[in-house]
């Protein structure tokens, strides 16, 4: 609740008319004022029980809107339109390991032995809870899949749990990533991966990377060694990086990144459209929120936010000897540092305005504003995120009218493809003149 009046306050759309929106979901009521558009007073909000009742396949709703001012306002209100968080397919049968009939996995046991066919393609049936491999192999944890020449579609689902402690180079879920591998829509939580002093390239999915890893997210913690992103260790020609996320810790020596620990020193393995919240705990050198060490390749339309550690260390990038960083920033106050060799640094506040990022080139809009961009942003209050975060539940429902002065009506929808437990957004937007002059989103959980 805290969160959601904390992404409320501040709201400087502007309309003519005082207008008292009140959007009552299931027997909760959400109220916000929109001022007019010549005062710089701060509006107030008021919130409570904001819920979605889910009753079988379907989900009522109701919006409430007074007219308080003294001029008629239009309106526009988008029910439900995207889930908050992964949009996953259920997959059954065991698939022939071709591109259009992958292998299916629903089990860690089944992940396990990807290495006895490692040029098929695979694709997760479910989320699989793997923190069974804490006990495998004698404490070694879950073997690394080598040189992986296939694909794995994640299609939305998670592994939890995985454990990996091994005193060897490449380490990470897939050792080494061929340049025909690719890894997609994938989220690894609570990764736990232990190395020691003087082993190389070790990362939260790959190792070795010269493949393609896209729309991809790892949280968790690494631990010891060298060369250590929470993505990959080593990012290799001809291999990517796109669209991928990190939190958790990296705790080792030098080349460390929240991203990847180092590209390799030639060709032009590229890092795009990436963000990491990771914490970065080096004790030696190339020490970076995003990027350990840059010695060819490319970084662009990437950014990072958390503190970094170590004797050479930067905001973004911790050491570079080539390559080039394009429109890419770091969090001067939350990473603590005000330098890095690449991108550039930003107070928290600049980092939360979408006009930092539409003026470098980024892709980007606000949710009310979103059409096919790659990121989204709640202006003021957040950090850019990846719009493959959110996914359509269903199809979106427009209601539109006009209210005239001291007018209370009420829009109802009934929106089925709504789940229990999940998140959604309800948009209200005001016009003027067929323009969109004031926007929030309000985000509910859904509940049966």
């Amino acid at each position: 609740m805290k969160q959601i009046l904390k992404n409320l306050r501040g709201i400087s759309s502007l309309i003519a008319a005082l207008v008292l929106i009140a959007a009552t979901v299931a027997g909760g009521t959400l109220i916000f004022s929109v001022i007019p558009k010549f005062s710089n007073s701060t509006p107030d909000f008021e919130i409570s029980n904001t819920e979605i009742l889910v009753v079988g396949s379907n989900a009522f709703i109701d919006v409430n809107i007074k007219n308080t001012g003294s001029t008629p306002v239009s309106f526009e209100i988008i029910f439900p339109e995207v889930i908050i968080g992964e949009k996953k397919e259920e997959s059954s049968g065991p698939g022939s390991g071709t591109p259009d009939d992958p292998y299916i996995i629903t089990t860690i046991q089944q992940l396990q032995a990807i290495p006895a066919n490692s040029t098929a393609h695979y694709a997760l049936g479910c989320d699989i809870d793997a923190s069974v491999t804490e006990n495998w192999n004698n404490g070694l944890g879950f073997n690394p899949i080598f040189n992986f020449q296939g694909s794995l579609d994640g299609r939305g689902h998670k592994i939890v749990g995985i454990y990996i402690n091994r005193t060897a180079n490449n380490i990470g879920l897939f050792s080494t990533l061929a340049s025909t591998g690719v890894v997609k829509n994938l989220r690894l939580e609570n990764i736990r991966v232990y190395s020691a002093s003087g082993y190389l390239r070790i990362g939260g999915l790959v190792g070795s990377c010269s493949g393609k890893i896209v729309n991809c997210c790892v949280s968790g913690t690494i631990s010891n060694g060298l060369i250590i992103g929470l993505i990959v260790g080593a990012l290799e020609t001809p291999g990517v990086v796109e669209n991928c996320f990190t939190y958790g810790t990296i705790i080792g020596n030098q080349s460390l990144g929240g991203i990847a620990g180092l590209t390799g020193n030639s060709g032009n393995p590229t890092i795009i459209n990436c963000y990491s919240h990771a914490t970065i705990l080096g004790s030696l050198y190339s020490c970076g929120g995003l990027l350990g060490r840059l010695n060819a390749g490319y970084v662009g339309f990437c950014y990072s936010t958390g503190p970094v550690t170590g004797q050479e260390k930067g905001g973004l990038i911790g050491s570079r000897s080539s390559g080039t960083v394009e429109n890419s920033f770091w969090d001067k106050e939350t990473s603590g540092l005000t330098t890095s060799a690449g991108g550039v640094g930003k107070t928290t506040s600049e980092m939360k305005d979408i006009n930092t990022f539409l003026e470098s080139g980024w892709s980007i809009a606000t949710l009310s504003e979103h059409t096919n961009e790659t990121w989204y942003i709640d202006n003021g209050n957040d950090y850019p995120r990846l719009w493959w975060e959110r996914e359509k539940s269903g199809p979106l429902t427009l209601k539109t009218g006009v209210i005239v002065p001291g007018q209370s009506i009420s829009v109802s929808s009934q929106v089925q493809g709504i789940v229990s437990g999940q998140k959604y957004s309800v948009i209200i937007r005001a016009l003027e003149d067929g323009r969109v002059v004031g926007a929030k989103t309000i985000l509910i959980t859904a509940h049966s």
